[in-house]
């Protein structure tokens, strides 16, 4: 007998403390992150796509169907969420990128419209050539995208972009830098919206550096 009450008991307890832990383990606060300041979304829209519901069990939260739903929402790709943090006992963060649109190009068998990507090629975004403002674009000529961004030539223009990166640009600053980038086989002409234009010989192996070269060379010449 004594047995049967320690085990109704323990019983007990462990539906005590089930209980409490469940109250004490909902949903009562999601935070919104960017790596850096939203352009054209906020923290509001995002939660608003993430399906979860203050008062839900932090417990139960699956962050790949969070990750899922939000992403999918923007079918541009403009929005990848990075990584979901539960914070217990009742703290959810979703950390988000935003793909800001960088550069316009022309998209393959189709003049009317301009491809609009992001300094790594991420965003899928395709607009009229009218529609294009190409005052906070870069304009790219010489290459046209097709069915994806996945080639060599994209790549080595991505070095070109993390070049001037490392060289204090950021995405942002290089589109109001820029104005337009010709690339030729082995050569490209970059010109700046202040008017400077310089050309350059590069390879894929060699268009970091080469980046880099003209930077410096524009600084020289511009006195800065």
């Amino acid at each position: 007998m004594k047995r049967r009450y320690i085990s109704v008991a323990i019983g007990v307890i462990v539906v005590m403390i089930v209980a409490i832990f469940g109250n004490l383990m909902k949903i009562n606060k999601v935070e919104v992150e960017f790596d850096d300041a939203p352009i054209s979304v906020d923290a509001v829209e995002i939660y608003s796509f993430s399906t979860i519901k203050l008062g839900d069990s932090i417990l139960s939260l699956n962050e790949n169907v969070v990750k899922k739903t939000i992403m999918d929402s923007y079918e541009d790709n403009s929005i990848a969420v990075t990584d979901i943090v539960r914070v217990f006992p009742n703290k959810v963060i979703i950390y988000c990128q935003e793909h800001v649109p960088m550069c316009a190009l022309a998209k393959k068998n189709n003049q009317d419209v301009y491809a609009i990507a992001d300094g790594d090629f991420q965003l899928n975004k395709v607009v009229n050539r009218q529609e294009a403002n190409l005052d906070e674009l870069i304009l790219i000529e010489g290459i046209e995208v097709g069915d994806t961004y996945n080639t060599d030539v994209f790549k080595t223009l991505n070095k070109l972009f993390r070049a001037l990166e490392e060289e204090g640009l950021n995405y942002q600053e290089q589109a109001m830098f820029i104005e337009k980038i010709v690339f030729a086989v082995s050569d490209i002409t970059i010109t700046t919206r202040g008017g400077y234009t310089q050309k350059f010989s590069y390879t894929p192996n060699t268009i970091a550096q080469a980046t880099k070269g003209f930077y410096q060379k524009y600084l020289t010449e511009a006195n800065l």
